[in-house]
């Protein structure tokens, strides 16, 4: 049974240390693109997430970026699949199929990427901290077609489209058989709940699929391959057709599913929704003076202020000498059939500084009340991924850090249970330490959080 947590969230960021000929830190991606735009291979994004998703408004603010920075080479469609559990009113027939049809996990957020492998040779991938370098390696390949739309042409009354489209592939794909698929998405205002368990009743929700207007009809590439468009009753898949839009692609039909380009036209005049908060608006958020880096990693702690959604106020910098730093949050859990859910804070990778690429062991443990199993660890999310907490007293994972590109994504979140049945007294405090080591086993950082009971009011 699917679980919704109230989550407190408390930030830290993980900043490599300093090499003693360095004075600074200094950022570096790892995939540079070289290429003009007009050389540029144009990528399309199936971003597969949910409204009841509270991490998939991260991932989708990574893709904005990525958007904002290539707004020609850089196409995403959200697509609203019944079999991730996590789809409301946006839910999309088409999007369930394909998610079937490549055997996608039901977790969101998930991402194809022009349907090509990842490093791990599947065509989908859920840790959006790999994601952008992964898109600007494909764009900096040389592209292998354009495709040119002319005006869409919308007759309101009959509720009829007409589009033009225009292939124009490189020497290497005349003559190939390809597959060619339209598809009719909108940018939609919708409710999505939030990593602090509220509904954002307006949240903004950009290129939501919602009809198939060409299903992959073959199509033998000329040297110049001209097409038309038509298609009817558009009206009843959209909330206003003045923010629907026309994605067009090829696909490969032999060896693969690869999409070898695509191409977007606007169909109505009206407002595009404003972009959602940022996971964090200040693209490097420091405490007054610049932060003392030692080996290994350090933490940044931050209070957030959950009405103005994930803007982040950074207070401390916690040091790997000190003893550790515990913050205390109270807040009233949710019930949930014999136990109350407690969501405990978010421990974010700092944007804008190097992060500490490499494999490391994230343990979570109890400190108070050792040895009571009607309390404890109930899951924990690493990564965006949240697993069961087969025991209640501690918990141990593997993780590979990559670095990310002005990202503030988050690494660990604890969700905690105590007995609903029997519940402690206001104000008790449960106590837990985050530990992260290297492969050796050596510390690097820790910090201490403790939740401080309140009991709802049934």
């Amino acid at each position: 049974m699917k679980k919704i947590f109230v989550a407190l969230m408390a930030v830290g960021t993980l900043l490599t240390a300093c090499d003693k000929n360095q004075k600074e830190p200094r950022w570096e991606s790892n995939e540079g693109v070289q290429l003009s735009e007009a050389e540029r291979r144009t990528v399309l994004i199936e971003e597969y997430t949910g409204q009841d998703c509270v991490n998939c408004p991260t991932a989708a603010g990574v893709l904005h970026k990525l958007e904002e920075e290539f707004p020609k080479n850089v196409i995403v469609v959200a697509m609203h699949s019944a079999h991730s559990g996590m789809a409301r009113d946006l839910e999309n027939a088409e999007a369930t199929r394909l998610a079937k049809h490549y055997a996608l996990p039901s977790a969101v957020p998930m991402m194809m990427m022009s349907r090509m492998p990842f490093s791990d040779n599947k065509n989908f991938n859920s840790d959006y901290l790999q994601w952008p370098n992964s898109i600007r390696k494909l764009i900096n390949t040389p592209k292998l077609a354009d495709i040119v739309l002319g005006k869409p042409e919308y007759n309101e009354a009959e509720d009829k489209l007409s589009l033009s489209i225009e292939l124009k592939p490189a020497p290497t794909l005349s003559d190939e058989q390809v597959g060619l698929v339209a598809w009719l998405v909108e940018d939609v205002v919708a409710g999505q709940k939030l990593l602090n368990g509220k509904t954002k009743e307006d949240y903004q929700h950009h290129n939501v699929l919602r009809k198939v207007l060409s299903g992959g009809e073959a199509l033998v590439v000329k040297s110049e391959s001209k097409t038309t468009l038509t298609a009817t009753g558009l009206k009843a898949s959209l909330k206003d057709i003045k923010n629907a839009k026309v994605v067009v692609f090829i696909h490969k039909l032999k060896g693969g599913d690869e999409v070898l380009a695509a191409g977007l036209v606007t169909l109505g005049s009206g407002n595009k929704p404003k972009p959602n908060p940022e996971p964090n608006p200040n693209p490097n958020p420091q405490p007054d003076g610049k932060p003392e880096l030692r080996d290994g990693l350090s933490f940044y702690l931050a209070e957030t202020d959950f009405n103005s959604d994930y803007s982040l106020k950074f207070v401390r910098l916690i040091k790997q000498a000190d003893s550790g730093y515990e913050f205390k949050f109270t807040e009233k859990p949710e019930k949930d059939g014999s136990e109350y859910q407690i969501g405990m804070p978010n421990v974010f990778i700092h944007p804008g500084k190097n992060a500490p690429a490499g494999q490391y062991q994230i343990k979570v443990e109890k400190v108070s009340h050792k040895g009571d199993a009607s309390v404890g660890l109930f899951s924990v999310c690493v990564l965006g991924q949240c697993n069961s907490a087969k025991n209640p007293e501690s918990y141990e994972q593997e993780i590979n850090v990559q670095p990310a590109d002005k990202l503030a994504a988050e690494l660990v979140q604890i969700h905690y249970k105590v007995p609903a049945n029997n519940p402690p007294a206001d104000g008790t405090e449960y106590k837990t330490k985050v530990t992260i080591s290297d492969m050796s086993g050596k510390e690097v950082a820790h910090c201490f959080v403790t939740f401080v009971f309140k009991k709802p009011t049934e």
